[in-house]
């Protein structure tokens, strides 16, 4: 069981609430919101709304645009993410009830809370996430009962919890979220909860449900509004069939999806490439697989991920052993100990690495030891990410 990519997860979900909420706006905090959301665009921060356009930081349009404005930078700032969301709730809680409604500002402040919860899981700060999205949840029970804040607050929650490496109640949550989703007519989000939640069924080692939730999945998305959601689980489907070993049906679905299968970045490409290597290795096509993991190791060293260049240089001596090529394959085993042992954070790693060493040193090494060590160390790898601390 390899964790190999991540579905997205419920925190990057575009935000249906956002569509809703401009429907309800009256039409003179529409124009607060376009005007303040260009000025957010600029990258000066939400004060510079008070600075440059004398908007006060107040109000639903600029709590939509600091919303939003956060939703867009959360790959690349998530520092500016947080700013940004924090700023939304002190918005929030300035709304008068006697004005918007109690319920409908109980919503609102729940809906800040919880984005600002995500915002804080999106740079690994899980106890603050976790507190927040605690905020969220009692402010939603004094709310309305708005089924598409359940659904958002439930993608939050599952993502935080999959972050926290319980991979049952992350899989759970993303069934209900799907399932309000389904409810809604949003069959896209719906879909996309069903890849996330196949994802995390793959990481409790049920490769078989994994895959019927990925194809369901799959069928609901829409690829033209999400495209690196379809190559991703398009990715995971080859994933979880190569997990099964049904390296033909891989091999069929990799030939008909490889025109959609193009990734923007290096890495992403590698681990495709890493796939491709498995299947023709369990197809019996050593050459291919020597030749697909040795450029795995390669690309994967150049690129300083440090973990999987070590994984690579196992999957290629197993290959070389395959071939009786015992001398090179100790080689390969003997890199990835030196890559664990400089590495501080995967010193932990070394134990099953100088096991599998020994066993080369009395020469009863298998390529089916070196292939069940690798998957030992992906289920290894999976428990680092629940030792986020603040």
């Amino acid at each position: 069981m390899r964790e190999r990519d991540h579905a997205g997860g419920g925190g990057d979900l575009p935000l249906p609430l956002h569509v809703q909420s401009l429907k309800r706006m009256p039409v003179g905090q529409r124009a607060c919101f376009r005007k303040a959301l260009a000025l957010l665009a600029e990258g000066r921060g939400p004060r510079a709304l008070l600075q440059k356009a004398d908007l006060p930081l107040a109000g639903l349009g600029v709590y939509e645009a600091l919303l939003t404005r956060g939703w867009t930078v959360r790959f690349h700032d998530p520092k500016e993410m947080i700013l940004l969301t924090e700023v939304a709730v002190e918005v929030a809680h300035g709304l008068d009830p006697s004005v918007h409604g109690e319920k409908e500002v109980a919503d609102l402040r729940a809906r800040a809370w919880g984005e600002l919860a995500n915002a804080y899981r999106a740079s690994d700060k899980l106890r603050s996430a976790d507190r927040h999205l605690s905020r969220a949840y009692a402010l939603f029970v004094q709310g309305s009962g708005d089924p598409y804040l359940i659904a958002r607050l439930l993608d939050i929650d599952a993502s935080l919890v999959g972050t926290w490496r319980s991979f049952s109640l992350a899989e759970d949550r993303y069934s209900l979220a799907a399932g309000f989703y389904r409810k809604l007519g949003e069959t896209h989000l719906a879909g996309r909860g069903l890849i996330s939640q196949a994802l995390y069924a793959h990481y409790s080692c049920r490769p078989e449900e994994a895959l019927r939730l990925n194809q369901e999945g799959l069928a609901l998305i829409d690829r033209r509004r999400d495209s690196n959601l379809y190559l991703l689980a398009m990715h995971n489907d080859l994933l979880y069939l190569v997990e099964l070993e049904r390296f033909e049906e891989a091999k069929r679905r990799l030939f008909m999806s490889r025109q959609h299968l193009i990734y923007k970045d290096h890495v992403s490409s590698l681990r495709l490439r890493g796939i491709e290597g498995e299947i023709e290795y369990g197809l019996g096509n050593l050459v291919s697989a020597e030749i697909a993991f040795r450029e795995v190791k390669e690309g994967m060293a150049e690129a300083g991920m440090a973990f999987h260049a070590a994984i690579a240089s196992l999957d290629h001596a197993m290959v070389l052993l395959s071939q009786d090529r015992f001398d090179e394959a100790e080689k390969g085993v003997l890199e990835a100990m030196r890559i664990f042992s400089e590495l501080e954070i995967y010193r932990e790693f070394l134990g099953s690495v100088i096991v599998l060493e020994e066993v080369f040193k009395q020469r009863t090494v298998t390529p089916e030891m070196i292939k069940d060590t690798v998957a030992h160390l992906w289920r290894q790898e999976l428990q680092i990410g629940s030792r986020h601390f603040e």
